[in-house]
């Protein structure tokens, strides 16, 4: 079976997927309910045996015997607990690693706020199997034993039992097709709010400045108004159903001991049998009224269950995917685009079209062109981060499509226009977080980069950095995403807009390592608006509309000269 398939099915049936545990716990909650009738065999010997016989050894022995039951049922009840709780382990352990790949690939898409609410369905679900819910779940069944123990004490005290049952599941059921569309409505009301709100955490500076932010506030309260509605109805709706089923759940347990009663009246049974009777059956009534209790709960994991696999359905064809063939770890750098057309994902009509260029190892290629042209797309694409939908790029002539995720990252350095961090040290952004990082190699790339001397002048390599390098200054950020680039020496290295954020100085930094990056024989794509970019530039690409309007290697003067620049 394929990797996709098993995904799915642990997902879409964790409980056949993991069915040699939840036998373990099935067997384990028959004899948890069997040792449930400790009390009520206890209360029959009481009033069957001790009480006529006043025998005080016979009362010692059955105490110690009712000693020994609840202790069984303890460490029965506990193993049956661990059991689901290391199932909920395994299932955690076998889908993770898929899902991360896949939420990062996501979030390249649309997002991490999209890419994180797979996240928290998997913990939903994860949670729901090692709760009380399903532990409920198993002990439903169970109430043949208790309805089977009443009708040995009598066929009619049975029938009643029989028709409670009946009756609970009635409401059971009637919970379910009372609540289902508020619950749903909830969900998605509560899934947009949160997106809003994740939206307007992500542009608060703006929002603050330009007095956006009570205005939006408003906007996410109306989505979360939506949700909260529909919370409330979901909740008043199960309330009113747990309510009503308490309350007849505990009408028929005085129907059960009234039915007792007259029976004992009528020298069908004794006094003892008619309380246990009654407790045998709410005993027997407990799980039914468990599982309306926590249906919010099971309707939560059903639904997060339902969407996470129908994300993963539509994203899992590259997991487990393994290149055709494995490449040169260390390539010359030699740059080839061949028919290239790229769309965002998501987008069928592609923006980029019929890109055709090559770059000699060791040059620099210059991309330029009006906003909008494509050039950031042009970058993720040469990357190897968007696909392309037809031709490709290709690395010393080996498709960027081929290559491990690992062995591309050690041949590319890539600054996006957008330079973020992660939390941790300069050290450890610098290096990739690598397990085993080259300190050597740190220090070099922070010299390529000429930020050593200032990453030693605002704290060392061992600063914390913060969340997306929120400690940090914006042109100090800039650089040390650069040494990160430049970490390992990669013989390709694709920059867009590295001189954003840096100040004359910093610029003035940048080309003298852009010089010595070419010195050192590293293949460079910069996109750039700068038109002093074009001294340091061997080729000059310009985009228009997402197409080439012009490739040409320079020849001592400037492209486009006569044009005033850059376009």
């Amino acid at each position: 079976m394929e990797k996709r398939d098993i995904i799915l099915k642990i997902i879409k049936n964790p409980i056949i997927y993991f069915k040699k545990e939840f036998f373990s716990v099935w067997i384990l909650s028959v004899f948890i309910n069997i040792l449930m009738l400790t009390g009520s065999i206890f209360m029959l010997q009481i009033y069957g045996r001790v009480i006529p016989s006043h025998s005080i050894e016979t009362l010692f022995s059955l105490i110690f015997a009712v000693a020994i039951s609840f202790i069984l049922l303890g460490v029965l009840d506990f193993i049956r607990g661990k059991i689901l709780s290391r199932t909920s382990l395994q299932f955690i352990l076998k889908l993770r690693r898929s899902l991360y790949d896949i939420i990062t690939w996501q979030a390249l898409i649309s997002g991490a706020g999209n890419a994180m609410q797979p996240m928290r369905d998997f913990k939903l679900i994860s949670d729901f199997m090692s709760g009380p819910a399903l532990a409920a779940f198993f002990d439903a069944p169970m109430m043949i034993i208790y309805l089977a123990v009443i009708y040995i004490l009598h066929k009619d005290l049975f029938v009643l039992g029989f028709f409670s049952a009946l009756i609970l599941f009635g409401f059971a059921i009637l919970n379910h097709l009372y609540s289902i569309k508020a619950q749903s409505r909830m969900q998605e009301k509560m899934a947009s709010a949160q997106e809003s709100l994740g939206s307007i955490l992500r542009n608060m500076e703006a929002l603050k400045a330009m007095g956006m932010r009570q205005r939006m506030l408003g906007r996410w309260q109306r989505f979360h108004d939506g949700g909260v509605w529909w919370e409330t109805r979901a909740r008043e709706k199960i309330a009113s159903i747990t309510s009503i089923t308490k309350a007849l759940r505990m009408f028929l347990q005085s129907a059960m001991l009234a039915l007792g009663a007259w029976l004992v009246l009528r020298g069908e049974l004794n006094a003892g049998s008619m309380i246990v009777a009654s407790i045998l059956l709410g005993r027997a009534l407990q799980p039914v009224e468990q599982s309306i209790m926590l249906w919010k709960g099971f309707q939560q994991y059903r639904m997060a269950k339902k969407r996470l696999a129908a994300f993963l359905s539509s994203r899992l064809a590259h997991i487990g995917a393994q290149p055709v063939t494995t490449p040169e770890e260390r390539v010359e750098g030699r740059l080839e685009v061949r028919e290239l057309y790229v769309a965002p994902p998501g987008q069928r009509e592609p923006w980029l079209q019929n890109i055709n260029f090559e770059v000699p190892a060791g040059k620099m290629l210059l991309i330029a062109g009006p906003n909008g042209a494509g050039k950031s797309l042009l970058a993720r694409a040469v990357a190897g981060i968007w696909p392309a939908m037809k031709g490709g790029v290709f690395l010393d002539g080996a498709s960027a499509d081929i290559w491990p995720e690992e062995a591309w990252g050690k041949n590319l350095g890539y600054l996006p226009q957008d330079s973020q961090l992660l939390e941790g040290s300069v050290a450890e952004n610098i290096a990739r977080f690598q397990i085993a990082p080259d300190e050597d190699g740190i220090l070099q790339a922070a010299r390529q980069a000429n930020v050593h001397d200032a990453i030693k002048a605002t704290g060392g390599y061992d600063k914390q950095i913060g969340p997306d390098g929120k400690r940090l200054a914006a042109g100090m950020k800039q650089r040390i995403a650069l040494a990160r680039a430049l970490y390992g020496e990669p013989k390709l290295l694709v920059l867009d807009e590295p001189g954003a954020n840096l100040d004359p100085e910093g610029k003035k930094l940048l080309f003298k390592s852009l010089a010595e990056m070419k010195q050192r024989g590293q293949t460079v794509i910069v996109i750039s608006h700068d038109p002093a970019m074009q001294g340091l530039a061997d080729y000059l690409l310009v985009l228009t509309e997402g197409k080439i309007k012009q490739f040409a290697a320079r020849s001592g003067k400037k492209p486009n000269e006569r044009r005033g620049g850059l376009i």
